[in-house]
């Protein structure tokens, strides 16, 4: 689609739970807590699980002229809280 802004970057799904977990990636403030019953949590992990596509998942860079108090995604460890979010450097070695 010429002029788009938009990219697509596969991201393996346990190096996502890990920079959510260390706190390198991290929610804008105004974000909504998780609203999905336990039915529909437990379909969503059946369907990763089997490798099923499953959408996507918008992600904002910091910095620039508006930057959003961030705050860390629940589950995440109190200290990594500390974390300064932004993306972890990924190795060559992949």
């Amino acid at each position: 689609m010429a002029g788009s802004t938009f990219q697509t970057n596969p991201v393996d799904l346990h190096k996502l739970l890990e920079e959510c977990h260390r706190g390198i990636v991290q929610l804008p403030d105004f974000q909504r807590s998780w609203v999905w019953d336990e039915e529909r949590i437990k379909s969503l992990i059946a369907s990763v699980s089997r490798a099923f596509p499953v959408g996507a998942l918008m992600s904002l860079n910091t910095g620039g002229p508006v930057n959003f108090k961030p705050r860390t995604v629940e589950g995440a460890p109190a200290d990594a809280k500390h974390t300064v979010p932004g993306r972890a450097k990924s190795s060559a070695a992949g």
